[in-house]
């Protein structure tokens, strides 16, 4: 019997292997179609069964019964008046109730941002949310610290 303990990580779906997001893929499939074949899941994806079988366990994306869950995550923005309101906002769109809100004394014109906020909708719509707040202006980087 090993000792060794798993390590988990949370990581963007644009840093994985191609491989696992089709391995995830495939699972959302099966989950979506309780009447579809694992042989016809892995072959609408491209992979193998026994790839989807290697990976299976090994790869989810984030835990889609999140409802009602907290979800933390960073912000490095701009120190500019206006910014801050944009990210509120845009959380309140999307059905966050924010819990806490700390943000840095910023350095050199940059704030942190850490946020921690209850999810009141579904996961979708919270990884829509991230990626507008990524791509607001004034924002330099969005990271997902995790989830409890």
């Amino acid at each position: 019997m090993s000792s060794e303990i798993s390590r988990y990580y949370i990581v963007k779906d644009t840093a994985l292997p191609e491989v696992l997001r089709l391995v995830v893929e495939v699972k959302d499939m099966l989950a979506r179609d309780r009447s579809l074949s694992v042989k016809a899941a892995t072959e609408r994806a491209g992979i193998s069964r026994s790839t989807f079988y290697r990976y299976r366990d090994e790869v989810s994306p984030l835990n889609r019964e999140l409802r009602g869950k907290t979800v933390n995550f960073s912000i490095r923005l701009e120190d500019k008046p206006g910014i801050l309101s944009a990210i509120l906002k845009e959380i309140a769109e999307h059905e966050g109730n924010i819990l806490t809100i700390h943000q840095s004394v910023p350095i050199q014109g940059v704030a942190l941002l850490t946020i921690s906020l209850q999810i009141l909708s579904d996961l979708n719509r919270i990884e829509e949310m991230l990626q507008q707040i990524e791509h607001s202006e004034g924002v330099y980087e969005v990271r997902l610290l995790g989830e409890g």
